[in-house]
């Protein structure tokens, strides 16, 4: 690939965020919603305010969201309110440019919110931390935030209220360790509120089969499809 020095524009580095886009498969909608995790109500529970350096495809989510409490370093809105350099930053940071940390560190925000897997968030949040000059506040199934090391008061955020989709990240993380009980309870928990939550559903049956529980499984399957007759649902 070309160095990022050679792009100039919206228009030259378009076609790379529009891979992206299409990769990741994200909008702003719903999908957006699950894909983020549950880290908003992490966000409204503590009251949190500021400047946030997310991924470009959360932007839109993030602002609307939050009605703009949180305002983000770049998100879709593209070439209509940002600046090429602007681009040329994100993207160098995405591209894991050997200065991306310092980019992120001159881009004035509070907080970094990533994807915990999927565009270098494996090395991204551990890299970050290293410098000491960010901390780990918060993580679910989906994402990580950090906060710059000078902010105050956020060792012990509230972790926000009891939720259907609080329960799935539970899931969700318990299946990511292979503790498959864990993931029974909590996905169970989940379907209680909410019957037909598909992801739910899927590592609800998963658990099951794990756990030699094949009849359970059968029967979660069954009621599942009863509710939602997709070939997304595990059988």
């Amino acid at each position: 690939m070309a160095p990022i020095e050679k792009y100039k524009s919206y228009t030259d580095i378009q076609p790379i965020i529009s891979r992206y886009w299409a990769d990741s498969g994200i909008a702003v909608s719903m999908a957006t919603a699950n894909r983020v995790g549950d880290v908003f109500a992490v966000w409204k529970a503590n009251q949190l305010k500021g400047n946030v350096y997310a991924l470009y495809n959360w932007g839109g989510y993030i602002h609307w969201r939050t009605d703009g409490d949180l305002k983000v370093y770049i998100d879709g809105r593209a070439d209509t309110i940002y600046s090429a350099e602007t681009y040329l930053d994100y993207v160098a940071m995405l591209y894991h440019e050997p200065d991306w940390i310092e980019r992120i560190d001159r881009s004035g925000a509070d907080y970094v919110l990533w994807p915990l897997r999927g565009h270098g968030g494996t090395t991204k949040g551990p890299e970050l931390i290293k410098t000491g000059r960010w901390t780990f506040i918060h993580q679910d199934s989906v994402s990580f935030l950090l906060a710059r090391s000078s902010l105050q008061g956020l060792e012990k955020l509230h972790p926000g209220p009891d939720t259907p989709y609080r329960y799935l990240g539970e899931a969700r993380i318990h299946a990511l360790q292979g503790d498959f009980a864990k993931t029974s309870e909590w996905a169970a928990m989940t379907r209680r509120e909410i019957p037909y939550q598909k992801d739910a559903c899927n590592l609800l049956v998963i658990s099951y089969r794990n756990l030699g529980m094949n009849a359970e499984a059968q029967k979660v399957s069954g009621q599942c499809r009863s509710y939602f007759p997709s070939g997304q649902l595990r059988r």
